[in-house]
């Protein structure tokens, strides 16, 4: 199947031109920093930042495609004097789907028409309704 697999980053940090995970591939980002150099980027897959793990964008353009799911409990940092913008067609999941977290993004980031937030609010233990 094109795209299938999983692309997993642990180098500290790890320097990219550009990415964009495909349909039904995945990039792990761990306790690193994945930098991209230049140019806009495209996620089209999965994109899970770990807890300890940032993803610098150095001022160009992250959009998550209607296809695309950005999760975990890491940070993503638009960076730099003039940032730029992340756009959110797609799933933005903290924590990752199913499970509760904190996905922190530094800089502007706007939702498009077919974007969804996915919220956990609570891990199955608690008896209590938040909302």
């Amino acid at each position: 199947m094109p795209g299938a697999g999983t692309l997993a980053f642990n180098k500290n940090p790890f320097n990219m031109s550009s990415f964009g995970a495909a349909n039904g591939a995945t990039i792990v980002v761990g306790a690193t920093t994945l930098q991209l150099a230049a140019g806009p980027s495209t996620n089209n897959g999965t994109l899970m930042v770990s807890a300890g793990g940032t993803i610098l964008t150095n001022n160009a353009a992250l959009t998550n495609a209607a296809t695309g799911v950005i999760g975990g409990s890491g940070t993503v940092v638009m960076g730099g004097t003039n940032p730029a913008t992340f756009v959110n067609n797609g799933t933005i999941a903290p924590g990752g789907v199913g499970t509760i977290g904190t996905l922190a993004v530094q800089g502007d980031m706007s939702f498009g028409p077919s974007a969804t937030l996915a919220l956990d609010m609570r891990d199955g233990s608690c008896t209590t309704n938040w909302l």
